[in-house]
């Protein structure tokens, strides 16, 4: 984020899909369930909301996140 990441981060934490939002500094990493058309869609909206976002990709997954993806452990 360019600037206000806290205003972006309150604000996706309210969005649909959004489970997580973790800021540190300018960076928000956020867990997100969706496909490349959702993940579109949250970038148009944030950018229309009038967050000035300078990079928008996805995560690796760690071994662990694909573990309790696996066993179900990370659902609750």
């Amino acid at each position: 984020m360019l600037e206000n990441a806290e205003g972006a981060a309150a604000w996706l934490a309210e969005r649909d899909g959004i489970s997580r939002v973790k800021r540190e500094g300018r960076q928000l990493a956020v867990a997100f369930v969706g496909g490349e058309a959702d993940q579109a869609a949250l970038l148009q909206a944030m950018v229309a909301e009038g967050f000035r976002v300078l990079r928008f990709q996805p995560a690796a997954r760690t071994l662990e996140d694909v573990f309790l993806s696996v066993t179900g452990e990370g659902n609750g």
